[in-house]
């Protein structure tokens, strides 16, 4: 074992040399190992030591094994585990100057179509300004009936909110399936309240106790916002009173309609005026321009041929969390999903489709199955089964219970983003850049004597050296005897099904990569 101060690969530390690292591990009390912090800020080596993870996931220990300058070797049946951590132990392999510039590349080719199906009207416009065409004008998209839509400015949408709706089976009337209605906590001066939505006028108005009796203050209904229209598996009609089971109406109907109702915007013209925050960034109503802009994203996409080949077309396989059974008492089917495109609306299978076009265009492999990981990773905010944190303000992704859990409440996420928000395109590339950058100069943080946290100096190795990764049964693996330590974090067999959840990523990075790789061929 070596050990080195880091920034420096030349000489060894003075820890190594005064204390003796080797000694110090050897007299480590397994009851209390708490002198090996002292070793946490170093930069450890183990030139000579051999890792083998056979079932590495997303490549945890690999990298670390890497980090500690031993060699290792990953094995992974599941292909999207694979190709995650490839990319984990390549990226130092690619300049991210170079990466900047094909982010750019795909930035230039879609970014303002995208961002043009994601704006909203400020409700903060000066009414008597210059109107401004809506931004879906500028594109090649035909506008439809937002062509004479003009605005004082336009805002960026952060979120669109949708509620699914079925019809009362007595007495047809379109049944929202609010649970309750709440949008979200007040922000700001107003964080001891909450955005609720009005059934009376449509109206998003805050209000002090979402569970008490309360009084629009636009249109006067009353109203209790805890009380929906959604009790367990059923629904109630507010007009008649009659429930009925949801799954039995999706399948007798033929499915369910979606209602926008509300929108969190972001206001980059009001912020750059100076504005406080509570003025660029809020909660309002969804208005005429939102649906008509809705409008014209499920034309273009009912119009996108050439888009076909850039998003599934497969069906969702029968298994233990897609279909009800022991494990999970969620059915996707029963609930109208049948192929993995439903999980999406017209918008977002039109953006992604563009944006996974976009990136298909760049001629490095290395750099496009780096973006297609971001890509990839983006879409655990990109689907219909997302929700909204109401406490915390903020989107929670298609996976947080490790399961498909169909939603009644339905929250819809900027495909490229903005300044603000979670699980967008560009945020994931920022974390994805800063990834590659760490892999080319790895550091650690950790808190000082004073209290403070502080980083390390880079280590002297990139990830990824000395290190080999494979894909397929773990048995097949021609080893004996070879490795000092075999490192890995069980399956979790029936606890979590991990093979299930990543066939949601699977059928959209197949699209890419069939052609470059026999895992993602054929199945």
């Amino acid at each position: 074992m070596d050990v080195y101060e880091p920034g420096s690969n030349t000489e060894l530390s003075s820890f190594a040399n005064e204390t003796g690292a080797e000694e110090l591990i050897n007299s480590v009390e397994i009851g209390d190992p708490s002198s090996l912090w002292q070793l946490y800020s170093k930069d450890v080596q183990f030139p000579d030591k051999k890792v083998l993870d056979p079932f590495m996931g997303g490549g945890t220990s690999i990298v670390e094994a890497s980090r500690f300058g031993a060699t290792s070797h990953g094995n992974d049946l599941n292909p999207v585990a694979w190709f995650v951590t490839k990319q984990e132990i390549e990226a130092a392999k690619t300049d991210v100057t170079e990466l900047d510039e094909a982010y750019e590349q795909v930035k230039s080719s879609v970014h303002g179509a995208v961002d043009a199906f994601y704006k909203t009207p400020c409700p903060h416009a000066d009414a008597d300004s210059d109107s401004t065409p809506h931004p879906i004008q500028g594109t090649d998209f035909d506008a439809g009936e937002l062509e004479a839509e003009d605005h004082g400015h336009y805002a960026d949408v952060m979120y669109n909110f949708w509620v699914k709706e079925l019809d009362c089976v007595s007495c047809d009337e379109s049944v929202s399936l609010f649970k309750d209605y709440r949008v979200a906590s007040g922000r700001y001066d107003e964080s001891d309240k909450y955005n609720v939505y009005c059934p009376g006028c449509e109206s998003v108005v805050l209000v002090d106790d979402w569970r008490a009796d309360c009084t629009c203050n636009r249109c006067h209904h009353e109203w209790c916002p805890a009380n929906g229209n959604v009790s367990g598996s059923d629904y109630a009609c507010p007009d008649c009173g009659a429930r009925y089971s949801i799954t039995d109406a999706i399948s007798e109907q033929g499915g369910f309609e979606l209602k926008q109702y509300a929108v969190e915007y972001y206001c980059t013209v009001c912020d750059d005026r100076g504005e406080q925050r509570e003025t660029y960034k809020g909660y309002k109503s969804t208005g005429t321009a939102d649906e008509k802009l809705a409008d014209v994203a499920a034309t273009a996409w009912e119009a996108a041929d050439d888009l076909e080949a850039y998003v599934p077309d497969r069906s969702i396989p029968e298994g233990a969390i897609t279909r009800e059974s022991e494990l999970n008492g969620n059915d996707v089917f029963n609930h109208g999903y049948t192929e993995w495109r439903d999980m999406f609306n017209s918008r977002q299978l039109l953006c992604l489709g563009h944006l996974l076009r976009a990136i298909e265009s760049i001629e490095d492999q290395a750099i496009r199955e780096l973006l297609l990981l971001a890509f990839s990773d983006s879409l655990m905010f990109q689907s219909t089964f997302t929700i909204y944190n109401l406490s915390a303000n903020k989107i929670e992704g298609t996976f947080r219970m490790n399961s498909f859990v169909p939603q009644m409440e339905i929250v819809e996420n900027n495909v490229w983003g903005t300044r603000a928000g979670r699980g967008t395109f560009s945020n994931t590339y920022d974390k994805l850049r800063s990834g590659v950058a760490y892999a080319h100069a790895p550091t650690e943080r950790y808190i000082n004597e004073d209290g403070e946290t502080v980083e390390s100096e880079p280590f002297a190795q990139p990830i990824g050296q000395h290190t080999s990764i494979s894909q397929g049964d773990m048995r097949s693996l021609d080893i004996e005897n070879e490795y000092d330590a075999v490192i890995t974090d069980p399956p979790y067999y029936d606890n979590i099904v991990y093979s299930e959840v990543a066939n949601y990523f699977y059928v959209w990075q197949q699209l890419l990569l069939e052609d470059t790789y026999d895992c993602f061929r054929g199945r």
